[in-house]
């Protein structure tokens, strides 16, 4: 699987942000993301990228949010991941969140965010978030918002057939999942 190009993913993004964080995934789930974007505008749902790639300080950062020093949740309210530095896809390039974007840009011409998992801005009847989560089931992303209650995530789409992290952690030390490795395994 080749790497979309930067012109190809200007095509499917809403933001020119959204240009590096989709780059900066592997060749497979970058390919996928731009499918997944194409359906979502198809339901109606524009979405942007808030995080793909992260580092291991990044995803250190992100995971003491709601946790005292030694890791157990002190403010559920606060706790942004459950994947603790170097267990979670973000660092191999294999996940991306998605946040939702208004229908329509500001009057400096950028698209407003909104978080809430409650939010309806077609106004079909059907959560926002719910739908870019079906788009991105249908072009073969695992969605967040599918995992057991506690850890419902439902901004978070991730490309890992056959690949547990436990295996991704001990296979690939560095977070470098060779971009040829899904071709090789089917």
């Amino acid at each position: 699987m080749e790497m979309p190009t930067r012109e190809e993913v200007l095509a499917f993004v809403h933001r020119k942000s959204d240009v590096a964080k989709v780059l900066s995934l592997h060749p497979e789930p970058a390919t996928r993301c731009l499918r997944h974007l194409d359906r979502a505008r198809a339901r109606g749902v524009k979405f942007g990228i808030a995080q793909a790639l992260r580092t291991r300080a990044d995803q250190a950062t992100i995971y003491a949010l709601g946790r005292d020093r030694m890791g157990a949740v002190v403010d559920r309210r606060k706790v942004v991941t459950w994947a603790p530095p170097g267990w979670s896809f973000h660092e191999y390039a294999l996940a991306y969140d998605a946040v939702l974007l208004r229908p329509k840009p500001n009057a400096k011409g950028f698209y407003e965010v909104e978080w809430s998992s409650l939010a309806d801005m077609d106004a079909d009847g059907i959560r926002d978030y719910l739908e870019i989560g079906l788009a991105g089931e249908e072009v073969g992303m695992e969605w967040g918002g599918r995992w057991p209650r506690r850890k419902t995530d439902e901004p978070h789409f991730e490309y890992t057939p056959d690949l547990p992290i436990e295996i991704a952690v001990s296979r690939f030390p560095k977070c470098l999942v060779p971009a040829d490795y899904f071709e090789r395994r089917v």
